[in-house]
């Protein structure tokens, strides 16, 4: 080869390393490769999420008795049943003692009247005096109030059909046909239409945060259409077994079913911050954060999560309204680092 031919090599080697070198510097940039969102403030409802089980109301539950000895003839009606008011539940028969309890009552008073007549006869004819009218009046008084008391306990009638005092369903029937029970003894209990509640557990640390009427969205935990609720009551301490707070929702009788399970979202607030996608907000021993772009550089912010309602955190921090918020990608990226923004 001559001097020539190696010049020309040697030129061409450098042209080959020179072109080499170009595209290396025009090949793709440094860093992840990220998608990017726009930084919004938003404003959604504070809310409490609890669960519990529809069940009677406290003030919404009767136990009816009989306030006299007897025995039960019949049973009319089954527990988990709905009641109309006036509707039978059980056929009830006076025990002989509380029968004759009521006569001696009856008869007593009827006599006690015929020795008032008696004596006002006496005392016309001069042949008695005004005490003894007195005594006859007393002994007819306290006859009459004996007979008026055995009359309130039912006394009087020696069988009789229990019925249910308002429209609700049937709790418990405590008695069994036959049985021979004694005076206020349970005979039955009763739910009212009108004394149902959702009762659900709120964590104690947001018990502050409740107040008496402020409204609930209640859905079935087995699935259905959500029903609108409100706060009736919330105890002042922790429920023994749960560690939550006893919290009564007020429902539409006809809206849930006695012994289902629901959620409830109480509504106390509003809360403000800022949209992040969930995907976006990471957790590391420093805490919570997430990454602006500033330029093409990861910038970390430390945020705390208000909410969540989706896939979208509400987070709140010193977030810049100018900067866009880093999605994916993000969990590669270090406060500083350069990232790629992927095409929209």
């Amino acid at each position: 080869m001559t001097s020539r031919q190696c010049g020309a090599a040697m030129i061409l080697c450098c042209l080959m390393m020179a072109s080499i070198s170009a595209r290396a510097a025009d090949g793709p940039a440094s860093g992840v490769l990220a998608t990017t969102v726009a930084t919004r403030s938003i404003s959604v409802a504070d809310l409490i999420e609890a669960y519990g089980t529809a069940r009677s109301a406290s003030s919404g539950t009767q136990t009816i008795s009989v306030m006299e000895p007897g025995r039960v003839v019949r049973i009319l009606a089954s527990p988990g049943q709905a009641v109309v008011r006036g509707a039978p539940l059980l056929d009830w028969e006076q025990s002989p003692a509380a029968r004759q309890a009521w006569e001696q009552a009856r008869t007593g008073s009827v006599l006690a009247a015929q020795q008032r007549a008696h004596m006002v006869l006496l005392l016309t004819h001069h042949l008695g005096t005004r005490d003894q009218l007195d005594q006859a009046d007393k002994a007819l008084a306290d006859a009459q109030a004996a007979v008026d008391a055995l009359k309130r306990t039912g006394a009087d009638q020696a069988n009789r059909t229990i019925s249910a005092p308002a429209d609700g369903t049937v709790l418990t029937i405590p008695v069994s046909q036959g049985d021979r029970l004694a005076a206020g003894a349970a005979l039955a209990t009763i739910m009212s239409s009108g004394g149902i509640v959702v009762t659900v557990g709120v964590d104690p640390a947001r018990r502050l945060q409740l107040r008496v009427g402020q409204t609930a969205t209640i859905m079935p935990v087995a699935g259905g259409t959500p029903v609108a609720g409100r706060v009736l009551r919330f105890d002042a301490i922790l429920n023994p077994r749960t560690r939550l707070v006893n919290t009564d929702l007020a429902v539409a009788p006809a809206d849930v079913l006695p012994g289902a399970d629901y959620t409830a979202q109480i509504a106390v607030g509003m809360l403000q911050g800022w949209r992040a996608p969930h995907d976006a907000v990471l957790q590391d021993a420093a805490g919570t954060y997430l990454f602006q772009s500033l330029g093409r550089k990861a910038a970390r912010v430390p945020v705390k999560v208000l909410a969540t309602r989706g896939n979208v955190d509400i987070v709140s921090g010193a977030l810049s309204p100018s900067a866009r918020i880093i999605v994916d990608g993000a969990y590669q990226l270090s406060d500083g680092a350069d990232f790629r923004e992927a095409a929209p």
